[in-house]
């Protein structure tokens, strides 16, 4: 599974996934089952597509890892829930989530698990009004991940507060902000076209469209996924205001 996925053959991966998914549950394999009910989830949304089904099995992994004792897995799956829930919409069940999720990594001093639980949180605060609080979580994570060792935490939330200082009006700081997720993602392949669509955006907004239209080519340039919600739509935004300011 985890080998084919990062491959960029993810039905390949899919298909391993669910074949290991069901023999693990035929021989009774508890662990094995629950890390494939983390890992299928993030496969699917890799290459674009969730089946309703596929949180019911989320939360199967979750409950088994929590009668294996295993509280890291635990706030793992209950982050991974947080973000599934925060692009549905539902932010309350979101907050919930990732709260627990939150209170379990720092109870056992896991920075990585204080991390990613504040993936979801810090947007739904600033969708609310709650500035402050939003970029102080955001600051937090970041800084979390950077001692973690923690990439992703530092490039995804890294991304989301560019954008947000960007929303608020200071093109400025977004610009400064986007720099550090822009050079770390070039050494993680795909998900540069991230970063890429924020610097095209801030491009645009400060009005130098030739260099916005340059940044949009290179997000496009490769293959762009459904990482998180917020990734993809980023990425048709910067788009569609480039194409705005074009007329």
């Amino acid at each position: 599974l985890q080998t084919k996925n990062w491959a960029g053959d993810r039905d390949g991966a899919v298909r391993s996934g669910e074949e290991a998914l069901v023999i693990a549950r035929e021989l009774g394999l508890r662990e094995q089952e629950a890390y494939l009910s983390l890992d299928l989830p993030r496969v699917y949304r890799m290459g674009g597509h969730l089946p309703p089904s596929i949180w019911d099995t989320v939360r199967r992994g979750i409950e088994l890892f929590r009668e294996l004792g295993n509280r890291p897995m635990v706030a793992d799956g209950l982050s991974t829930v947080a973000v599934a829930q925060f692009g549905q919409g539902e932010y309350d069940a979101a907050l919930r989530s990732g709260s627990e999720a939150l209170a379990i990594s720092e109870e056992i001093g896991n920075l990585w698990g204080q991390s990613f639980s504040r993936f979801a949180t810090p947007f739904i605060l600033f969708e609310r009004g709650e500035w402050g609080a939003a970029l102080r979580e955001w600051e937090t994570g970041i800084r979390l991940a950077r001692e973690a060792g923690f990439r992703a935490g530092e490039l995804g939330p890294g991304v989301d507060m560019a954008f947000a200082v960007h929303t608020a009006g200071d093109l400025g700081r977004a610009l400064r902000l986007i720099e550090a997720p822009l050079a770390l993602s070039e050494t993680m392949g795909d998900i540069a076209f991230w970063p890429r669509a924020a610097r095209a955006r801030v491009a645009t907004g400060m009005g130098r469209l030739d260099e916005a239209r340059e940044w949009v080519d290179r997000a496009a340039s490769g293959r762009v996924w459904l990482v998180v919600p917020n990734a993809i739509g980023l990425f048709h935004t910067a788009r569609a205001e480039l194409e705005l300011a074009l007329g």
